[in-house]
Order: structure tokens, then C-alpha cells, then sequence
């Protein structure tokens, strides 16, 4: 018969262990907003104001907790993974609120009120459960309550206000550096929530969430409302207890048909390049933003390419999703399918590129050569352009060779790397045709280096 005795880890070191799990701030508010949305919150609010000690907070006005549960659901693992979940339950481990909350702060206290019940509040406070050595959770009294000047939750019907403060990413920073990244967090935290949950932010049962105030606006990485949007074919699989596995092709505009405005908003070409690929969504929540996962590479004539798949909750086993809830797997039968089918995307974003480099690109000053027996490439300038002809029927023979040399130098120094930098970061911000106001008349250009000449 063997023994068995019981090891139990030490709280102090288990909870240091549990802080470096790998959340960064956005992943780490995701989850708390999981949560959120799973209590049926119609508004999140996420809040962070510029103070002498930096916070961070959660509100919703979800069915909430009585003192009962929320102390049931401030236990780490409170849930079984392996247990049948709600079509919108987006939590899995039960771990996720608490997880998330102490990788980022050392003090973690929740506010819960359902229509029934009073407001209660918990707190995991990191230094004394290291010091005691045991997972000792404070129990907040009301007379402690008005401590938390940014408390919102009084006032509503039911809800939950998730607090988060002594965070070491501002506390380990003198107060300009920690008032200069608390800046980029909140630009940084808008931008992820945006598509992260833009299925959530519009529609019939559309959520509102707001930054400090400021309502969010969904966006679609799919592009799929702007001109040059070209919807691809799309697929359902049934799988158990009759739910489906959602799939859908999208090819998004090429970059010269989107204003300048959007393509700054979708962060550049090069950005766009980057984000070709897969969009998994977990519920409707965006788990994986772009990437092919193994199924193919990056490939600038495929950066149109987008793929949508949406999966149910039921499927974390299977698709191994991790604690954070920010990558999975994709199962084998899947990756067989999804290779078949993003083929339609990429094929149709490089024949979009193709289409313009062979239509738009061409023209009498320069052509591009290919020296079959080296299979390279080379711009050259046109040496079959009638102006350049008529130039040198003009032209005393004796300059052909000058000009012959500079025209050479003119071919090799072209600026390949600097251009395609540019086309790939700002590409609307190259503007050629602007020589044409700046050299009216064609003596202009000449005019302008006989007086640098004369300087």
C-alpha cells in the first residue's frame, strides 16, 4: 500500500510564482473584462487617473456577487477547466481575475453588490500573505470603504469594481518616467480593447466601454466597411451539443485605397504587412491577432490576407487554451483544413499586387529587367525613351560619356531601401506629383542648380 503525506507549497512563494505568469497590463485588464462580460455587464468602465499613487480599475454592472460568492470566487481555481461552460462563459480556470490582478499589483481588492445584496469587498494584499505564509483574505468593512476615493460601485444596481494598487511597474520608477508610461499604458490599453472586443462594442447587444471617460470604438481588422474590402468564402462546423466552428476569408483593401487617416489608424503599411494571417476569436473575443501559426509564412504579397475563425468555449481542451487566454493550439484536422483554405486569400492578395506593380508602376522613364541566366532583377533607366533620344540627337558626342556616367550613377544609387521603408510605413505620405508644383516649368530644376552653383 503506498504512503502518501501532503506537501502543500508555501503561499509566499507560490503567489511570487503566480505574479510572473506572463500577463502584460492590456492581457491582464482582458481578463477581468472576460469576467465582466460573462456576468451580463451592458457597461465596462476602465479607469486609471493620473494620481500621486497609480491605479488601476475595472467597473461593471453585471449580476454581481453577494459576500458569499465573492469570497468563493477570490479562491485561485475556483472552477474546473474540464467542466462544461456557458456558450458565454469566457473564464476557464477560475484563476484568471486573481492571476491577472497579481501580476500586475500587489494590493487586489473587489467591490460586489447583486440587486439584493449589500456592497462587499475582499482583498489580496501580496506582502502579507508573504509575511504570514498563508493565503490569509481581507475582508473589508464598510468604515474602509471611503478609502478608495475612485469607488464607483456604490450608486449602481449590481455590480463588480476590480482595484488594482502598489503596481511595480510605475512604484519601481521615479515619478516622470511612471507618469510618461502610465501615458503610453492608457493609449496602448484603448487600442487593444478595441479589437480585442470589437464584436462586443456594436450590434444588438452591443457593451459600451469607456477609458477614463472616453467611449471606445470598435475596430475591424478586417477592414470590411472600407472601399477595396473584398469578402472571401466562408465555412460552419457542427461539433458537439450542436455548436459550430466559424470560418471566414477576408482580403483587406490594398493600402492606395485607404485614406490617410485609416491607414495611420491601422498603424502603417508595414504594420498591416505584420498583421496578415489568422484571427482567432474565443466566444467573439479576439485571442490570436494574426500570424499563420506554422500554415504558411509572412509574405509581403500576401499581407491582405486575413482569416477569421471563431470558436465556442466548449473546445479550450481541445485547442489547449492557456490560462491567460491569449494563444492556443490549432488541433491537427484543423490545420489540414485551414491550409486548403488560405490559399483563396493569398492568391488574391498577390494578384492584387501584382496587378498594380505590372499596371501602375510601369512607365517611359523606367523599366525593370530580368537577367534570366543570374534570375535577378535590376531598374533601369529607359533607354528607349524618346526624349532621352531626342536629348542626345541635341547633344554635342562629346558629352555623351558625362552624361552616359551620371545616368549610370543615377540607375545604381537609386534609394530601393529608403523607398520600400517608406511604402511600408507611410506609404500616403510619399507624394511625387508634388515635384510638379515645385518645378512649374522644365527649366526650373536647372535654374535651381545653377543658383546653388552660384551661392
Amino acid at each position: 500500500m503506498p504512503e502518501f503525506i501532503e506537501i502543500p507549497p508555501d503561499p509566499s512563494n507560490e503567489i511570487q510564482m503566480l505574479s510572473k505568469i506572463g500577463y502584460t497590463l492590456e492581457t491582464a485588464l482582458s481578463d477581468i473584462i472576460d469576467n465582466s462580460i460573462s456576468a451580463g455587464a451592458k457597461n465596462i468602465e476602465i479607469l486609471s487617473l493620473p494620481k500621486e499613487e497609480i491605479f488601476w480599475s475595472v467597473i461593471d454592472d453585471g449580476i454581481g456577487m453577494d459576500s458569499s460568492e465573492l469570497i468563493e470566487n477570490m479562491r485561485i481555481g475556483c472552477k474546473d477547466p474540464t467542466k462544461e461552460r456557458e456558450q458565454m462563459d469566457l473564464g476557464r480556470f477560475g484563476a484568471g481575475m486573481k492571476t491577472a490582478s497579481i501580476s500586475q499589483a500587489r494590493e487586489v481588492t473587489v467591490f460586489s453588490k447583486t440587486k439584493t445584496s449589500k456592497l462587499s469587498a475582499a482583498k489580496w494584499d501580496v506582502e502579507k500573505i508573504c509575511e504570514a505564509k498563508k493565503w490569509n483574505l481581507q475582508l473589508l468593512s464598510q468604515k474602509e470603504y471611503p478609502s478608495f476615493d475612485y469607488l464607483k460601485l456604490e450608486n449602481n444596481r449590481s455590480g463588480t469594481q476590480v482595484c488594482w494598487e502598489n503596481l511595480s511597474r510605475y512604484s519601481e520608477q521615479d515619478h516622470l518616467i511612471a507618469e510618461r508610461l502610465h501615458a503610453e499604458d492608457i493609449v496602448r490599453v484603448k487600442k487593444h480593447l478595441s479589437i480585442h472586443f470589437h464584436k462586443f462594442m456594436s450590434g444588438k447587444n452591443k457593451i459600451n466601454f469607456t477609458v477614463n471617460g472616453d467611449l471606445l470604438k470598435p475596430t475591424d481588422p478586417f477592414m470590411s466597411n472600407l472601399n477595396g474590402y473584398d469578402e472571401g468564402p466562408s465555412s460552419e462546423f457542427r461539433i458537439k451539443n450542436n455548436e459550430r466552428i466559424y470560418i471566414k476569408v477576408h482580403n483587406i483593401p490594398h493600402w492606395s485605397k485607404l485614406s490617410k487617416e485609416n491607414l495611420d489608424f491601422y498603424g502603417g503599411q508595414s504594420e498591416i504587412t505584420k498583421k496578415q494571417g489568422l484571427y482567432i476569436y474565443r466566444a467573439n473575443r479576439l485571442i490570436i491577432e494574426g500570424g499563420w501559426m506554422g500554415l504558411t509564412g509572412n509574405s509581403q504579397l500576401g499581407d491582405l490576407a486575413r482569416v477569421e475563425i471563431n470558436i465556442p468555449v466548449s473546445l479550450d481542451e481541445e485547442w489547449k487554451t492557456d490560462v491567460k487566454k491569449s494563444s492556443l493550439q490549432l488541433p491537427p484536422k484543423i490545420k489540414t483544413m485551414l491550409r486548403e483554405m488560405i490559399r483563396t486569400p493569398i492568391k488574391k492578395s498577390k494578384r492584387t499586387y501584382k496587378y498594380r506593380g505590372s499596371k501602375e508602376e510601369s512607365n517611359p522613364y523606367w523599366i525593370k529587367r530580368k537577367n534570366e541566366r543570374e534570375d535577378i532583377f535590376t531598374y533601369e533607366i529607359n533607354n528607349e525613351n524618346q526624349e532621352l533620344i531626342s536629348l542626345l540627337e541635341k547633344m554635342n558626342k562629346k558629352d555623351y560619356k558625362l552624361l552616359g556616367a551620371y545616368l549610370k550613377k543615377l540607375a545604381l544609387n537609386l534609394p530601393i531601401n529608403d523607398i520600400y521603408y517608406q511604402m511600408n510605413d507611410k506609404p500616403l505620405d510619399l507624394k511625387q506629383e508634388f515635384l510638379e508644383e515645385k518645378y512649374k516649368n522644365d527649366a526650373d530644376i536647372i535654374n535651381a542648380i545653377l543658383e546653388r552653383m552660384n551661392d
